[in-house]
């Protein structure tokens, strides 16, 4: 065993090395041979009807735990228990009814990573012609068709009968992961008929019957049509449809509460770009880290420095996570290691985080408090999984259906600091094994629906106010 942690030692000092040796390219091979994950796709005869092809995709499935290593001993039984029962029934399922008893199988892991891809859920259910968001009030209308337009800024008191969080927790049996977790994705849910019928038999699996608000405790109840996932515009990423400027691929006309605002909140700018920075006062720098990666317009540390740049110490510099679902952490991690150095003698970094940052972007906030120390404060919300978490992998592919599983094969410990070359991803272990305890937020405040409307932000006015 001691032989073995030496290796493994070697093998992350070999992948520095190369790092300032070669580049990147050798170091992501490494990484690729220990960390791919990669499952042999299987060699099954052709599939004669769905029900063949059913069959086979969850036969397959079935061998995800050889390279997935985000489940326990006791989930690894329970995966293959509801893979098995699964598969009894699996000659006789729709594709969407496919692709839930998928989710709630990878569910046993209870790591977000390990879940169907968000994009399936929309391709291979039905949705009703309304797109909803939470905010601090309650669940809310904020984009619909056209022709639903008059549904907008509802706030949504029932769902088939059931109350949203009622919803949310039965929903959440499909994902996994911590509450904030099933919370976002339980939307995929709530938006498709087809997936509440699944969980709740006697609801309508085409149409969407909804309780709604106006807010002067006067309740209306509509019913709307489900949309064929063919002519349904795809999912975008959690919390993007607060914005009027992000890409969302409708095939047809759609409104949201925003779009005529010409004085958008600086937090709803550029979210198709990485970075987005702007100047609040002369000593205080706002930036909007909406992926963690580098894009057409720069390395992603190059582009934070020019932030930085712009003034010689500042007062505040606002880091705003929310709505950003991760990406390559190396990509920003000197950049931030370089942070406190741009902040005035009593100046702060705040953090803002919402119950949709996720994976880098939770990663990112964990660099920030352990760079910045007591200099650091965290407004807003518990982000969407916990600072112990399985990801990195390559992706199985099931043969028929084509669904996409992300494989987890890397340990990732920001609570306590990874060390452990056996499990943890090796780049953790040479960016110093770091531990911050916790990413709590030190301000607890979420978004009200009452200031979006009017194009307010409650939490940043929050973060600003920060001392």
């Amino acid at each position: 065993m001691a032989r073995r942690f030496i290796l493994l030692g070697v093998a992350v000092l070999a992948a520095a090395v190369l790092l300032a040796w070669k580049g990147d390219r050798v170091v992501d091979r490494i990484l690729d041979m220990r960390f791919g994950g990669h499952i042999p796709q299987p060699r099954y005869p052709f599939a004669k009807n769905d029900a063949d092809a059913n069959v086979q995709d969850v036969d397959y499935l079935a061998r995800l735990t050889e390279e997935d290593r985000s489940f326990s001993d006791e989930a690894r039984v329970e995966f293959a228990r509801r893979v098995s029962k699964l598969k009894e029934r699996a000659a006789a399922l729709s594709r969407g009814e496919l692709l839930m008893g998928i989710s709630r199988a990878l569910a046993a892991a209870d790591n977000p990573h390990t879940n169907v891809e968000r994009a399936y859920w929309r391709a291979y259910l039905n949705s009703a012609p309304v797109r909803l968001e939470w905010f601090e009030e309650g669940l809310y209308i904020v984009r619909a068709r056209e022709t639903q337009a008059s549904l907008l800024e509802y706030r949504v008191a029932a769902i088939d009968g059931k109350s949203p969080e009622l919803v949310v927790r039965d929903a959440s049996h499909y994902f996994g992961g911590p509450p904030e977790h099933g919370r976002v994705s339980s939307l995929l849910v709530m938006e498709s008929p087809q997936a509440l019928h699944a969980i709740y038999p006697e609801t309508p699996a085409d149409r969407l019957a909804l309780s709604l608000d106006d807010g002067s405790g006067i309740v209306a109840n509509v019913e709307l049509p489900a949309v064929d996932p063919h002519d349904a515009p795809p999912v975008v990423k959690p919390g993007r449809l607060l914005s009027p400027e992000s890409d969302f691929g409708e095939k047809e006309p759609w409104v949201g509460i925003l779009a005529q605002r010409s004085d958008l909140s600086v937090s709803l700018r550029k979210p198709n770009q990485s970075v987005y920075w702007s100047k609040l006062a002369a000593d205080v720098l706002y930036i909007h880290l909406w992926s963690i990666h580098s894009d057409t317009r720069g390395r992603l540390d190059a582009q934070l420095r020019e932030a930085f740049s712009q003034a010689s110490a500042w007062r505040r510099i606002i880091i705003d996570l929310r709505f950003d679902t991760g990406g390559d952490y190396p990509d920003l991690y000197h950049a931030i290691e370089e942070l406190p150095s741009h902040l005035a003698r009593d100046g702060k970094v705040i953090v803002i985080t919402d119950n949709t940052t996720f994976s880098a972007a939770i990663i990112t906030t964990a660099l920030v408090k352990h760079f910045a120390g007591e200099r650091a404060v965290i407004v807003g919300e518990r982000p969407r999984d916990r600072l112990v978490f399985w990801a990195e992998g390559d992706q199985m592919q099931l043969p028929n259906s084509k669904i996409e599983i992300p494989v987890s094969t890397g340990l990732h410990d920001w609570a306590h600091g990874c060390r452990d070359p056996a499990r943890c991803y090796w780049p953790n272990i040479w960016y110093g094994g770091i531990g911050v305890g916790n990413v709590e937020p030190d301000v607890r405040v979420g978004w009200r629906f009452s200031d979006y409307r009017r194009g307010i932000d409650t939490v940043l006015a929050r973060a600003l106010d920060t001392k």
